[in-house]
């Protein structure tokens, strides 16, 4: 058309980006805008509309807030299209506070959010465990005169009880009915999933024989969500029960309920029973069913076998999926095949599947583990450069390699970077940092510097965030406030597990406080933790140094009493 000097309008322009962006060609989509601005053609909502969704669907959510406010530079007359758009994409890369900024831009734009917007943000209340929220956009959209769909209905349902209010998602699912709004498959199999989850079986089939009466279904989702119910409480045997009398011809979903509870029993015997009694009734697996029986392999230590299933796999023309190869690496490097690990990551990458974080967060880990730290962050350099977005969990192998290997300036150059970028922050990053900083006396403060931001945050410390704190001021003299930290446990009613327990029981040893080493050993008892036998041992040689003969004796007749069956 340029060459015929044919004027290209901003129809062809939108249409050219949103095909460059849908096909990742997201270098061109931006010549192409350009090209707009240079040209004069005139840019509308859908131009930046085509670019947004482009960069949201990639998890670049900073890039697309960008084209945003471009366009509110701009001008540009918004509807409401362009900012559902974002609303949907800050919610599915769990940027929900941003998703409210938006919905509330609507609001003050006087644009009418559309109930799939309200449903959206109610999802992600959801999916954040935020259930009084959720319920408070519900109220809002019925205030407005908008009626709830049956989706609407369906996510608020799924949501309480996924979050195990049962008794509120039934009621949601009375007032549907109530409402006329007919509940579809995706409703009741969400009702009939958390009914089998609380063990009300009869509660389940009855209404599985409702969606029978009502012609909604079931469908094989259905009976998988039961089979899956069945198997994860260990009632096979109702569990197969339920599958001979399926009116549905099953399908490998179905059996693969199966492959992989037994799986994850460590029965792969049964497991790969039910794999050829598939395939002898000419039930085509699918890359699932293959996935499953690689992972059980690879638990199993049949490296070999897994590569065979994985072979077996391709030639049947199953294509392997990004889920296939994060397995196949995962279990190499666990079962210390490093070399085959790194091979099966460069097939990956040559059979031109899409890229995501999870194989590389697995062989970053792998690296860090065997000391090989700077291996470690050349794949995170090759990850940026092929436009594959890190995580937490990215960060996290990061930093607790970088503290393992000393590398302490590292460590918190890779949080800062975290934080600019803006990513939701978790325990994980903090117990990597705060494991690496209370080894040294000197960064003790720094370590007591980042339990306190981890506050600022809003993020609730765990156990092993406090664990190491208090083994680190153990170790360097710093006993009172390790003991501040106990109690801060005790008093948010933090559960103490060994993780605890052991290093402050062997730091009193070491500074010769006896009492309180054997105060806390007594609370292991209280707790129910078991006491092994190298701590009794430890406390039995102390009491003996220490001129407690007596302790050390009934602490030795308990020892023998504690593992005589064990001999």
């Amino acid at each position: 058309m340029k060459d015929r000097k044919i004027p290209l309008d901003n129809v062809v322009y939108n249409n050219l980006i949103g095909g460059c962006m849908n096909s990742g060609q997201a270098e061109t989509a931006l010549a192409l805008f350009q090209e707009m601005k240079d040209t004069k053609v005139e840019l509308d909502e859908i131009t930046f509309g085509n670019l947004m969704l482009g960069y949201l669907r990639r998890g670049h959510v900073d890039r697309a807030f960008t084209f945003f406010d471009e366009m509110k530079r701009s001008n540009i007359k918004m509807s409401v299209v362009p900012l559902s758009v974002l609303i949907n994409g800050c919610v599915k890369n769990d940027r929900l506070e941003q998703a409210f900024k938006v919905y509330q831009e609507m609001k003050d734009l006087n644009l009418k959010p559309e109930v799939v917007t309200r449903s959206i943000l109610i999802d992600g209340c959801m999916k954040a465990g935020r259930i009084e929220k959720a319920f408070s956009l519900f109220q809002e959209l019925k205030d407005a005169g908008v009626n709830p769909t049956e989706v609407t209905y369906t996510i608020l349902i799924d949501g309480c009880i996924k979050h195990g209010h049962l008794d509120k998602g039934l009621a949601i699912f009375e007032e549907m009915k109530k409402a006329k709004v007919s509940p579809s498959a995706v409703t009741y199999t969400a009702v009939i999933d958390g009914c089998m989850k609380a063990e009300e079986v009869d509660k389940a089939l009855a209404l599985l024989d409702e969606m029978k009466e009502m012609k909604v279904g079931p469908s094989e989702f259905t009976y998988q969500t039961i089979l899956s119910a069945c198997v994860k409480r260990g009632a096979y045997e109702q569990a197969w029960d339920i599958f001979g009398k399926m009116p549905i011809t099953p399908s490998a979903p179905s059996f693969n309920v199966f492959i992989n509870a037994y799986v994850q029993m460590g029965n792969m015997d049964k497991a790969t029973f039910v794999f050829h009694a598939m395939k002898d009734r000419k039930i085509a697996p699918n890359e699932r069913t293959y996935e499953h029986l690689m992972t059980g392999c690879m638990k199993s230590g049949e490296v070999a076998k897994a590569f065979s299933l994985f072979k077996e796999m391709k030639a049947a023309k199953v294509y392997p999926t990004i889920a296939t190869y994060t397995i196949l690496i995962d279990g190499c490097l666990k079962n210390s095949e490093f070399e085959k690990a790194f091979a099966t990551f460069e097939e990956m990458k040559e059979s031109k599947i899409r890229l995501t974080n999870y194989p590389f967060n697995s062989l970053m880990n792998g690296c860090q583990r065997k000391g090989q730290i700077d291996k470690a962050i050349a794949l995170f350099q090759e990850m940026k450069d092929l436009n594959v977005t890190p995580n937490v969990i990215t960060y996290t192998v990061l930093i607790d390699g970088c503290m393992r290997a000393n590398q302490v300036e590292k460590a918190i150059a890779f949080y800062q970077e975290i934080k600019q970028m803006k990513i939701p922050l978790d325990n994980r990053i903090f117990s990597a940092l705060l494991r690496g900083c209370v080894s040294s006396r000197e960064l003790m403060g720094q370590a007591l510097i980042f339990f306190e931001e981890m506050k600022t945050m809003k993020l609730q410390p765990g156990e092993h965030c406090f664990a190491p704190l208090i083994q680190g001021c153990m170790r360097h003299g710093l006993q009172k406030k390790a003991e501040s930290f106990v109690k801060e446990m005790k008093d948010k009613k933090i559960p103490m597990s060994k993780l605890t327990l052991h290093p402050l029981i062997q730091s009193y040893v070491e500074l010769g406080d006896i009492d309180a080493a054997l105060s806390y050993f007594e609370e292991m008892k209280v707790l129910g933790i078991p006491r092994e036998r190298q701590i009794y041992t430890l406390l039995i040689q102390a009491c003996a140094k220490n001129e407690r003969p007596d302790t050390a004796d009934a602490l030795e007749r308990e020892m023998e009493v504690a593992f005589s069956g064990s001999r």
